[in-house]
Order: structure tokens, then sequence, then C-alpha cells
């Protein structure tokens, strides 16, 4: 277990639940989070909405022209396959 969940564990004295993820559908695959992801999930833990705001960007945009879909799903492809 990393420090930052130790130290989170001792800070907001959390404690185990009764509960079994593992109890619904089999899993395909579980992959263990980040240290980044774990900052994250503390961050929200502590400071609340705002902190979990601030890892969220929103951008809008209005697009005029003819859609190219096949770059749009090439674009989508390998996003989805970095992430």
């Amino acid at each position: 277990m990393s420090t930052i969940m130790n130290s989170a564990i001792k800070t907001l004295n959390l404690r185990e639940v009764n509960f079994d993820p593992f109890s619904g559908p089999k899993l395909l695959k579980a992959i263990p989070t980040t240290e980044s992801q774990l900052e994250i999930w503390l961050s929200c833990i502590i400071g609340g909405d705002d902190a979990n705001r601030s890892y969220n960007e929103s951008v809008s945009l209005i697009l005029n022209g003819k859609l190219d879909k096949e770059a749009i799903i090439y674009s989508v492809e390998e996003l989805v396959k970095r992430h």
C-alpha cells in the first residue's frame, strides 16, 4: 500500500466496510491505481468538490463546415488507445 493511501487512512480515520466488489458480474481485468490517481482521490476526499473539479477541464466549440467523419473516427480511436 502506498504512503499516500496509508496517510489518507490515518488522517481521515477511514475504516473497512462490509462490501464485496467482486460479488457482481465477473471482472475481466483489474488495473491497480497509479500514484497520481491516488493523489487525485485523496485531494477529492480532503478538498471536496473544488478539488474534484480542478482535474476536469471543459471547452465548448462551435464548428462550421463539412464534417470529416473518418477523421473523427480515427481521432476517437487514437484517444481510446492512449487512455
